[in-house]
């Protein structure tokens, strides 16, 4: 009896651990389609700042953002940017789903200058 028990109990933390697996196996797919429509319009201005870079590493899509003419700091544009994302139905419904943004912002000699992400926690917080 108390074989069975734990083999029940096995059997349903695979079921369990395979649904959680293909939810993420999901979002990474959907991360990698989303990168890849973002790449076809690079680049792309965004305040200052010139998007030139989006990918998908699993279910987190990354995009680069060279300092140009910047108009705010780049603080200012990932706070920006994160409300946007946040209060966007269509993205949030993304984060919702497990997928991630970070945002890299480099300056003219590709220093590293900000990196931030955007997430469902993020975002109700």
């Amino acid at each position: 009896m108390r074989l069975v028990k734990v083999l029940m109990m096995a059997a349903i933390g695979l079921i369990l651990s395979a649904c959680s697996s293909t939810q993420h196996d999901q979002a990474a797919e959907a991360a990698i389609q989303r990168a890849d429509m973002i790449a076809q319009l690079l680049p792309m201005d965004i305040e200052g700042y010139s998007l030139v870079r989006a990918r998908a590493q699993d279910a987190i899509i990354e995009l680069t953002l060279l300092e140009k003419n910047a108009k705010k700091a780049p603080g200012q544009l990932f706070s920006g940017l994160k409300r946007r994302y946040c209060e966007d139905n269509d993205i949030r419904s993304m984060l919702d789903s497990g997928i991630s943004y970070t945002i890299l912002v480099r300056d003219t000699r590709g220093r590293q200058i900000l990196k931030n992400a955007i997430d469902a926690p993020g975002c109700a917080s």
